[in-house]
């Protein structure tokens, strides 16, 4: 199944390798998740109850505690918690079943991106300003900066990648 969805590479008398997943893949399913999870913040900001509003905040200071210790692993934790329970405040079954499964091909190489120079306090950076428009209930704000957030991580992934010797599509 894995090597079905490009995750993993199959080579005859030698293994299962991880797949190096092409450049053009990389930022491609960052782009599509962006403009999922955009549509998810707008939702989201539209539709939060006062308590949800509440619950956002706390994982939004627990993003902000991991940062100030230097935590990006449990960052990157929070992180995940954090888009999903924007994801399940848009109240779209559907559109949450499609930002799961994209989600969980692009889970492995997500992580990768907060090790990046500056991207870590850049992530930061753009939550504050994701929470300032849940706050402010402004959807196309939330919208447009989560979209953003999701293809600045993209970038920094195919950056990464590109370091490593991956290769786009047409390099192939």
């Amino acid at each position: 199944m894995l090597n079905s969805e490009g995750l993993v590479d199959i080579r005859l008398n030698k293994g299962a390798y991880v797949a190096e997943p092409p450049l053009d893949n990389v930022f491609h399913m960052f782009e599509a998740m962006g403009i999922m999870e955009g549509n998810c913040a707008r939702l989201a900001c539209e539709r939060l109850a006062d308590a949800d509003l509440a619950e956002l905040e706390k994982l939004h200071e627990n993003l902000e505690e991991h940062y100030k210790n230097g935590d990006q692993e449990s960052y990157m934790d929070c992180n995940h918690v954090y888009h999903t329970f924007v994801q399940e405040k848009a109240g779209n079954p559907v559109l949450s079943k499609m930002v799961s499964n994209l989600r969980d091909v692009i889970l492995l190489h997500r992580y990768r991106q907060i090790y990046r120079p500056g991207r870590f306090s850049e992530s930061m950076e753009e939550h504050r300003r994701l929470i300032e428009a849940f706050r402010a209930r402004d959807g196309e704000r939330a919208e447009r900066l989560m979209r953003a957030h999701l293809e600045k991580q993209g970038l920094a992934l195919v950056s990464y990648y590109a370091e490593l010797g991956f290769k786009k599509v047409q390099d192939n």
